[in-house]
């Protein structure tokens, strides 16, 4: 009885003699194919290799006398991503917008179509990297919220069995969640649609400041959307024009204020960007100074003229 430990030890030796490590097949998720947050009515692609692409790694473990290369295909797309309402949008796939390269040198590659190919790749090249691109449609009412579905990857590699003979599969599958989140649509609206300047004279020059320090009130706007963008703010003007003459009144943009507060803002120019940090979606108050001048000898009468202010989601 007491030589017992020693027979088991024996049998555990010869054991790892007889059955050496075999080569193990891995796949791993490794990154989300994540659209961020996008406005109603946005068209977005991310490509196999952008940095918010869905990523997998691919590894073996073990030896690898098996020659044969490994095999990548995805087995399950989505066609629809879907709100826990239930609302869904589009997302496709196509050519080019799978990719997998080399871990350790990232230009050894190969494109492939996730939408039906299967791609391979040498078994020297691992561990490798799986990239998953594709293209989210976005209808312009489409409800907001956080959409997702789930995408299914199928890795294929060869091992060499226990016994003499062919080398044999190990299939391993790993799965990534597609997801985009919508916010509420951008909207602009004038807070007077018409500003009434009075009786002018020739030689006039009437100064509307943004503070509404002036005696002209400035143009006002009130601006809500995605609070998660940033806005890129750009004023235009158009001179006054003479209801039936050709005669003109220059008007001219002289700097703006935008904020949360509606009694107060921070300057802003035409062609500036608020941070989204900044403004949280609003609604965001926007104050727009200007500059009308009546030239002499210019005819008597009714003139119209627009400032237009236009607010454009930046997609981050």
């Amino acid at each position: 009885m007491k030589r017992l430990p020693k027979i088991c030890a024996l049998l555990a030796l010869l054991s790892c003699l007889l059955f050496p490590a075999q080569s193990r097949a891995n796949l791993n998720a490794q990154q989300d194919l994540n659209f961020g947050v996008l406005p109603q009515g946005a068209t977005v692609t991310i490509g196999p290799d952008d940095s918010g692409s869905g990523r997998f790694e691919a590894v073996v473990q073990g030896p690898r006398p098996c020659p044969d290369p490994v095999q990548l295909r995805f087995t399950s797309l989505p066609s629809l991503l879907t709100s826990a309402g239930g609302d869904t949008i589009e997302v496709s796939f196509g050519a080019g917008m799978a990719r997998v390269w080399e871990e350790a040198d990232p230009s050894n590659f190969e494109e492939f179509d996730p939408a039906g190919q299967t791609a391979t790749f040498p078994v020297e090249s691992l561990p490798a990297i799986v990239g998953l691109g594709a293209t989210v449609t976005i209808p312009p009412d489409a409800p907001p919220g956080l959409y997702e579905a789930m995408a299914t990857l199928e890795y294929t590699r060869f091992a060499v069995p226990q016994r003499p003979g062919d080398c044999v599969q190990r299939v391993r599958e790993a799965e990534i969640i597609i997801s985009v989140e919508i916010e509420d649509q951008l909207v602009v609206t004038a807070d007077v649609n018409v500003i009434d300047l009075g009786m002018l004279l020739h030689g006039m020059v009437v100064e509307a400041p943004a503070d509404g320090s002036g005696e002209t009130e400035p143009a006002a706007f009130t601006v809500t959307g995605p609070r998660s963008l940033d806005y890129l703010l750009t004023v235009t003007t158009a001179d006054l024009e003479h209801e039936t003459e050709s005669d003109t009144l220059p008007l001219e943009f002289t700097g703006g204020l935008w904020g949360t507060d509606p009694e107060q803002g921070d300057p802003f120019d035409s062609g500036q960007t608020i941070d989204s940090a900044s403004h949280d979606g609003g609604p965001l108050y926007i104050r727009c100074g200007y500059r009308v001048t009546v030239p002499e000898g210019v005819t008597q009468g009714s003139y119209v003229g627009e400032l237009t202010l236009s607010v454009e989601v930046i997609l981050n």
